[in-house]
């Protein structure tokens, strides 16, 4: 969806439930619930179940558009053998996504358009309204240091509580459509970005977890550190588990299986979530492993995040949001290895 120049309104917040319920009369309408205390990404089905005050879902809002496991093509064994595509999807509204994951949203969009265009992803992505808003963090959270704390992309409207009231940012041709005719929208004043700004300066100064290097400098120190010791030493405790992908909101590598009936009449093509941090990932028909140690799993996984695709896309794929800090059995913490590779370049240096 293009972008707008970007403009601004105030809706009241006794005016947020009747706009989300116009939407939920339109299009399935999908938000942050708790959930066994956790939360996550649901299709909505009462407003009062929405809740705009979390710190993260347990997983990212990628599973939307991106389903753990879809069929892209069926096939019938009958006679004359045939397939056919599958695509699916339909008008949805995600609410609640803070600015780390509508970064997520779009290092996903450009990924999936890149060269051999993903049609499952993109008809999914083309029928989806994105709403923004912003949050607190934990002590997992790294954002401010990936540049990601603050609303910048992916997204279509994006709400900033300030109070009794919120500011909303009106981002695209989409966002603008779906505000057209809300009730309580008022035109912001001064003091309401005042409020804003000093929401959102709060929630740097709560930051507890930091990166100690500017993020555009993190594809040189990532050039320079291959053979660090820091590698082996923080992949020693490493399970392999591959947990910390599952829970990324930009890891989009899938593993492809073909399913037949047990009447051995059809199936069905399937992709599902895959993880580099996995043993098999980079093994290959001959029985070689391209990446056969915990070490160099891990060096890739945080190299793909902050140098490579940094480097091909120009945004950094890590957007710093703590899941997998936070499930982590062992404690890796990308931002303590970061933050190990400078103290060891610096001595470098020296």
């Amino acid at each position: 969806m293009a972008e707008l120049e970007r403009a601004y309104r105030i809706m009241h917040e006794d005016a947020l439930r009747p706009f989300v319920e116009r939407l939920m009369a339109q299009m399935q309408v999908v938000a942050p619930q708790e959930h066994d205390t956790k939360f996550a990404y649901k299709p909505l089905a009462r407003f009062e179940d929405m809740r705009l005050d979390y710190v993260r879902t347990l997983l990212p809002m990628k599973k939307v558009m991106f389903p753990q496991r879809e069929p892209f093509l069926r096939f019938s064994l009958e006679g004359q053998p045939q397939a056919e595509a599958v695509t699916d999807g339909e008008p949805t509204a995600l609410i609640g996504v803070h600015p780390c994951d509508a970064h997520a949203i779009w290092c996903l969009d450009t990924a999936f358009s890149d060269n051999h265009a993903d049609p499952n992803y993109l008809a999914r992505r083309s029928q989806m309204l994105i709403i923004g808003s912003d949050c607190m963090p934990d002590e997992y959270c790294f954002c401010a240091s990936m540049g990601t704390h603050l609303p910048r992309h992916g997204y279509d409207l994006f709400l900033t509580d300030i109070g009794d009231k919120y500011t909303v940012e009106i981002a695209t041709a989409r966002g603008q459509q779906a505000l057209a005719g809300a009730e309580g929208l008022a035109e912001p004043t001064a003091a309401d970005f005042e409020a804003q700004d000093d929401s959102r300066r709060r929630k740097v100064e709560a930051m507890q977890e930091r990166v100690n290097i500017e993020v555009s400098r993190l594809p040189l120190l990532l050039s320079g550190a291959w053979d660090s010791k820091v590698w082996q030493q923080e992949a020693e405790r490493c399970y392999s588990c591959g947990s910390c992908n599952l829970v990324c909101s930009t890891c989009f590598c899938f593993d492809v299986l073909e399913e037949v009936t047990l009447d051995l009449k059809g199936g069905a093509r399937e992709r599902q979530w895959d993880s580099c941090m996995l043993e098999g990932f980079a093994k290959v028909a001959s029985g070689e492993n391209f990446r056969p140690t915990r070490e160099g799993r891990l060096r890739h996984r945080l190299c793909r995040k902050m140098q490579y695709l940094f480097t091909r896309y120009g945004e950094v794929f890590c957007t710093g949001c703590g899941r997998c800090s936070q499930v982590c059995l062992v404690k890796i913490q990308p931002p303590k290895i970061i933050n190990l590779l400078v103290e060891e370049s610096a001595g470098r240096a020296v």
